[in-house]
């Protein structure tokens, strides 16, 4: 590993290089937030609606991001020749929020439907238990 971050440092590789590459990454997240931040508004969305939709926010922010750490990982293995100093790693890094963040909303989003279903169940229950009883009465 010394030997490779002395390389890198010997070919370019400094602090402002690593700032340059987190342009990228900064960039996808702000498109495909802006973007569906304006939908929401075009639509006429609540706040309350945006963070039910929030589990769509993070499912693109995770696309977009597969898409960008695969394009830097088939740079520079295709075009670069596994040169170091050609890996994006700010967009690997950004992978790690994106991902936990989806896991997390898709947990969360399981739960809130897993909720409503069993809500709507004891709904069905009480109204078919009460239904019985009506007409066991008659």
């Amino acid at each position: 590993m010394p030997d490779v971050a002395r390389y890198m440092y010997t070919n370019g590789y400094d602090l402002r290089h690593f700032f340059t590459m987190g342009i990228t990454p900064g960039i996808v997240s702000a498109f495909i937030r802006g973007y569906w931040l304006l939908r929401s508004y075009a639509t006429g969305g609540t706040a309350a609606q945006r963070k039910l939709e929030h589990a769509k926010l993070t499912s693109m922010l995770l696309l977009g991001h597969t898409i960008g750490t695969s394009g830097t990982l088939l740079k520079t293995g295709l075009l670069f020749g596994m040169n170091p100093t050609a890996l994006n790693y700010n967009q690997i890094l950004a992978m790690a929020p994106a991902t936990i963040a989806w896991f997390k909303e898709a947990i969360a989003r399981d739960h809130r439907i897993n909720q409503a279903l069993e809500k709507e169940w004891e709904s069905l229950l009480t109204e078919s238990g009460g239904n019985r009883d009506q007409h066991a009465g008659s």
